[in-house]
């Protein structure tokens, strides 16, 4: 039992280690933290459901759910890659930011599915209309998480200060 408890915190007390290793890259420049404050207008243009969304079209309003989540995949992904080390979300295939997010949206998905079409109250009439709720309590996760990685980052940044 102890020779197992050893080997543990030998493995945790190496763990940051390896990852120190890719904090001794360059901190981003003052340049790339100016970029931030672009972040809420790529959010926005990441919003194309919202128009569609009057339209009442459910395919066409669900397609573009889906290319709103993919576009704040990706600009998470983006902001990821000049912020962060290489294996802050995981280490290895898959180890990226999106890749991460991407595994979370396929869990919570169903979730969110569950919560908004599965009501007693209105089974099992309600599944049309609150389908497009489900895929947009996604994407207000998404953009919460992005705005919550802004505000951290910029706690570091070199020209954001209050």
């Amino acid at each position: 039992m102890l020779r197992a408890f050893v080997v543990v915190i030998a493995l945790a007390c190496a763990q940051p280690v390896a990852s120190a290793a890719a904090w001794a890259a360059e901190p981003p420049s003052a340049e790339a933290f100016a970029l931030l404050d672009s972040v809420p207008d790529r959010l926005e243009a990441c919003n194309t459901a919202g128009i569609l969304d009057e339209a009442g079209d459910q395919a066409a309003v669900l397609k573009a759910l889906q290319k709103d989540i993919a576009c704040l995949v990706g600009l998470a992904g983006e902001i990821s890659q000049t912020f962060y080390p290489s294996d802050a979300f995981g280490r290895g295939r898959g180890g990226s930011l999106s890749a991460a997010l991407e595994r979370v949206n396929a869990e919570l998905l169903p979730v969110y599915v569950g919560v908004q079409t599965k009501p007693l109250a209105c089974a099992p009439n309600c599944d049309a209309f609150y389908l497009r709720q489900a895929y947009d309590m996604n994407v207000r996760f998404l953009n919460v998480f992005i705005l919550d990685m802004i505000e951290r980052l910029k706690d570091d940044s070199p020209i954001h200060t209050e």
